[in-house]
């Protein structure tokens, strides 16, 4: 009888946006080597449409894990978390985002459990938590870092971060599947309008006020603005008449979207290493981004686009995009390359199978 394949259940709260995508890639590229099943938190107000974004074979087990610290809720979370993971006798627990790599490596303490974790933006970076709150979650993940497991950043930055709280780390940046670009965007062509997007769930760390100020600033140029996804709008913010929220969109219609664009923003105010942008990358669009950690790798200022600081920048550098198409098409020609080469899943797909067989051992650091 031949050898069983290794099964490797992914665990994530939030199963939507970056996460979700991250785990179908790896899901899809790997779909032949090994058995997967997902086992995810489900927020009422964030639509999970794992549907064409994962091979067929996976199984998905809703967990009930919540966003919000709550020792009661989180207590429940890992009880339930272990019951799980005793019933899928995992060869490998991938565990994504700051809650479950929590819960997952919590669970680890009284379980024989081979843990992977995936930060996907580390919570002590949040700009929108106090100064105490954030010490806390640095205490936390370094702390949790003690427990045997393996970190694997998403990126440059990233991965200077996992090295102030982890004991193991690897670096393995987030990839694209270039066969949903193969038609890039024909970027060379003219529009009666600048179509400006952005790609995200409007929440503070996406910065949905500085994007609308932006838009604001340009009311008397010929762009229009649009946010690909959805969420709850800030009560202080107004929309500006050249701005359209799409909601949520399928997978599909995301990147139809995207193909109508001929500029990104992204105004985020940390990230792990953003998978929308290397999604804009991907279709051929020049980036103008806030000099956050885990933009600043993805634009090289000049080549792909340029590190705006504040809405005056990002306005100004749209004007000079809309003014001269050659240099438009030139940075996201650009764009395209640096995905072929850096970030492609046909490349980066090996790390991933080199970790869940135990191949890939980095030695511990003091």
């Amino acid at each position: 009888m031949a050898d069983r394949r290794r099964r490797i259940v992914h665990v994530v709260e939030p199963f939507a946006t970056g996460p979700l995508y991250a785990i179908g890639k790896i899901c899809c590229a790997l779909s032949g080597s090994f058995e997967f099943a997902v086992v995810h938190g489900v927020r009422r107000d964030v639509p999970a449409q794992p549907g064409d974004l994962f091979p067929s074979g996976v199984r998905f087990v809703p967990w009930r894990a919540q966003r919000e610290i709550s020792l009661w809720g989180d207590s429940q979370a890992l009880l339930e978390l272990r019951r799980l993971l005793a019933k899928l006798k995992p060869d490998v627990v991938h565990a994504h985002s700051s809650k479950a790599g929590a819960l997952v490596r919590l669970a680890a303490l009284s379980m024989p459990l081979d843990v992977v974790y995936s930060p996907h933006s580390y919570g002590f970076l949040q700009k929108d938590a106090g100064g105490v709150r954030r010490a806390l979650y640095f205490a936390a993940e370094a702390a949790l870092g003690r427990i045997p497991h393996l970190t694997v950043a998403c990126g440059n930055d990233e991965y200077a971060q996992a090295l102030r709280v982890a004991r193991r780390v690897k670096l393995v940046p987030n990839m694209i599947d270039l066969a949903d670009f193969e038609d890039p965007k024909p970027i060379s062509r003219s529009a009666e309008h600048l179509v400006v997007a952005m790609c995200g769930e409007i929440r503070p760390q996406k910065n949905f006020p500085l994007f609308c100020e932006i838009a604001r600033l340009c009311t008397a140029d010929r762009m229009r603005f649009v946010w690909l996804g959805g969420g709850r709008l800030p009560d202080h913010v107004a929309l500006p008449d050249n701005l359209t929220v799409s909601g949520w969109l399928s997978r599909r219609g995301l990147l139809r979207e995207l193909r109508k664009a001929h500029a990104f923003c992204q105004t985020s105010l940390w990230e792990g290493l953003p998978i929308s942008v290397l999604e804009a990358m991907a279709t051929g669009l020049p980036v103008l981004a806030y000099p956050a950690i885990g933009n600043g790798e993805l634009v090289v200022e000049g080549e792909n686009g340029y590190l705006c600081r504040d809405a005056g920048e990002f306005a100004k550098r749209l004007r000079e995009l809309a003014a001269d198409e050659p240099r438009r098409v030139a940075l996201g020609h650009a764009s395209r390359r640096s995905v072929e080469r850096h970030y492609d899943a046909r490349m980066l797909a090996p790390l991933w199978e080199s970790i869940y067989t135990g191949r890939a051992r980095d030695p511990e650091i003091p």
